[in-house]
Parts: structure tokens; C-alpha cells; sequence
């Protein structure tokens, strides 16, 4: 991330201001539902109006009765844009894959507790906006040569896979390992897209997979299913994306980026860490308050008797002292019993 400064002043589009961009102009072949050409060329952007992903979904949904004129011109053209990308999408997720990744929110007061966890969904607001943004992806991973910083996810192992099958054998769903990795996962979302452990399966599925990462030489992007693939959009300003345009710019390569991929890579999981450190702190302070209370939950790691909080708090892992080898996603009643804030970790019992 770039400073607030940066992210949300010169970096962040408002109403009626101009802002300096580089951008993708792509034309769409609507028909065979893929990209004739693109042109790729600095621009200044004057956003007219600014829009809640909740507003634009209901507009998606033909669920808005009020608006201006500019407005409904805005909206019509989006309404038009979603239904080219959905085609797209259709077609990009018969090579790569759609999970159910469940996102919890922690929301705290004014004294920065937690008070209580929100489910953030992908709507069909977000889904416009990554199929822009994959589609711009591409084409900036298509103009660099054979070196450049590109975003790969490498195939999991097979120790990884066959980990995972015997996990989904488990839960009564039986499968055997396919000719391939990906046919593998596939037939686990075929076989698994009835189940009531849909969700669940998708989690262990992402469980399984490799980190995405910064590289200089084109791996390909397995959950996509894309090859040349690299992040050019700034949603989230990441420096990566910075590094792109000045390649694509100047047509050169700096002279180290081999480690500057390595080091944006090792701060992007560094990142993350700090986040989940952060979250589990909050989580278990929040259950230091709540020492007895009983709570819903679910078995999510068997090897380690964890279980997952799906209460009015969702998502803290809580590790239980009477772990009796229940089935995997089987629901139980907890008892949080102590917790250790140094090391993030919340003890309960199984009620029984």
C-alpha cells in the first residue's frame, strides 16, 4: 500500500476532479466472447459521479427507481458492461475456478474492541469490477516480453491434493485422485456443488493451494487458469502495479527485479500476517470477556481439534482441551474456558 497521502488523494478517483491515468481501452468481440485488440496509452480520467457497491447492485438488479440524468446514462452503460462481463466470466471459469471464500469483517467501537463480525459476499457489483480489472490484467501480461513482474500461482502439490481428497472422502463425499491436478479439483466442486458443505469444501480446497506470488518469468496463474497474467489495476495501490507501468512505459526491465518480485512477495505475506495477527488479538481479548459463555461452533481442523466460532461472533479459531475425534464441519456447543494473549490462542470444552 502506498501511503494515505498518495492512496487517497493523487491515487483515488472523485467527482468532477481530473486525475492522471494509464489506461487499457480494449475492444470486446461480444459474439465469440474475446478480446480483438487493445491499446494501452496515458490518459487524464474526470469521474463523474461516485457510487456504493449496494447502489450499483441495485441498479444491476433493476431494483433503482430514482436517479438524474447523468445517472441513468452512467447505469445504462454499466448495465450493458455487466452483461458483456458476465459472458466473460462464464467462459474464464471453464480453465480456472470460482470459491466461496468466506470473508469476516471484525467491527469495533470507540474503544477499538470487537463488538461483533460481518460476512463480506461478492455481489454482482465486485464481480463487474474483477472482470475489468482480470481482462486488463491479461492484456498487460500479454505486452511483456519474455521477462517482466508477473503475478503466478503455481499447481498445489500432490502431497497437498491427496490431503484434500481424504479430507472431502471424510464428509462422505468420495473421491479419487484424477489424471491431473486440476481435473482433481474440478470433480470435487462437481461432486460437492449439492452438498451442504459446499462453502466448506471450497475452504479446504483453497487450504490446499500454492501462495500467489511476484516473479519475473511467466509461470501462469493456476486458479485463474490464465498464463501472462500480471497485476497492472491499483484498487488496493500496490507497488507492483507502479513497477508494471514503468515497465510498460519504457519498454526496460530494472536491472533488479528478480529481487524486487521477491521482496514485494515476502511484504505482501508479511502483510497479511500482521492483519491475521491483528484479527486474532482482537478475537481473543473479545473472549476474555466472554470466559463461560457458551457458543456455536464448528470442527474445522481434525488433526488439532480447532474449531471455528459461527456465532453472533464469527470466524476466531478456538482450540478445545476435550477433542474426541468428531467429524470434520460437525457442528458443537462451546465453552470458552482461558485464553493466552501472547501466543493468540483461545481454549473451550465441548459441552456436553
Amino acid at each position: 500500500m502506498l501511503p494515505k497521502s498518495l492512496s487517497e488523494e493523487l491515487c483515488s478517483l472523485k467527482p468532477n476532479v481530473d486525475r492522471l491515468a494509464y489506461v487499457f481501452e480494449i475492444h470486446l468481440d461480444v459474439k465469440s466472447v474475446s478480446i480483438i485488440k487493445s491499446n494501452l496509452y496515458e490518459a487524464i480520467i474526470k469521474s463523474k459521479a461516485k457510487y456504493s457497491y449496494g447502489r450499483i447492485d441495485r441498479v444491476l438488479n433493476d431494483k433503482l427507481d430514482q436517479y438524474s440524468k447523468i445517472d441513468k446514462n452512467i447505469f445504462d452503460n454499466l448495465k450493458l458492461l455487466y452483461n458483456i462481463t458476465k459472458k466473460f466470466r462464464i467462459k474464464r471459469l471453464k480453465n480456472g475456478y470460482e470459491f466461496k471464500n468466506r470473508l469476516i469483517k471484525q467491527k469495533l467501537d470507540i474503544n477499538h474492541e470487537l463488538i461483533n463480525t460481518k460476512l463480506e459476499i461478492s455481489t454482482n457489483s465486485h464481480q463487474l469490477i474483477e472482470e475489468c480489472m482480470l481482462l486488463a490484467n491479461m492484456e498487460a501480461g500479454k505486452k511483456l516480453n519474455t521477462l517482466g513482474i508477473y503475478r503466478i500461482h503455481e499447481e498445489p502439490s500432490y502431497k497437498e491434493i491427496s490431503k484434500l481428497v481424504e479430507e472431502v472422502n471424510t464428509i462422505g463425499i468420495k473421491i479419487s485422485i484424477q489424471s491431473t491436478i486440476k481435473n482433481t479439483i474440478k470433480n470435487i466442486q462437481n461432486r460437492s456443488k449439492n452438498s451442504i458443505f459446499k462453502e466448506e469444501i471450497d475452504q479446504l480446497i483453497i487450504k490446499a493451494q500454492t501462495k500467489a506470488k511476484y516473479y519475473i518469468k511467466d509461470l501462469g496463474h493456476f486458479g485463474l487458469g490464465f498464463n501472462k497474467y500480471a497485476h497492472f489495476t491499483s484498487p488496493i495501490r500496490r507497488y507492483s502495479d507502479l513497477i508494471l507501468h514503468r515497465i510498460l512505459k519504457s519498454n526496460k526491465l530494472p536491472k533488479d527485479l528478480d529481487n524486487i518480485c521477491e521482496y514485494i512477495s515476502k511484504q505482501e505475506r508479511k502483510i497479511n500476517s500482521m492483519i491475521w495477527d491483528f484479527e486474532d488479538r482482537k478475537f481473543v481479548r473479545w473472549a476474555k470477556n466472554n470466559i463461560g459463555k457458551t457458543l456455536n461452533a464448528k470442527i474445522v481442523e481434525t488433526s488439532k481439534g480447532i474449531v471455528k466460532i459461527s456465532d453472533k461472533i464469527e470466524g476466531a479459531n478456538i482450540y478445545l482441551d476435550n477433542y474426541k475425534n468428531e467429524k470434520l464441519f460437525v457442528e458443537v456447543k462451546i465453552v470458552i474456558k482461558s485464553i493466552n494473549i501472547l501466543n493468540k490462542k483461545i481454549v473451550a470444552s465441548i459441552k456436553t
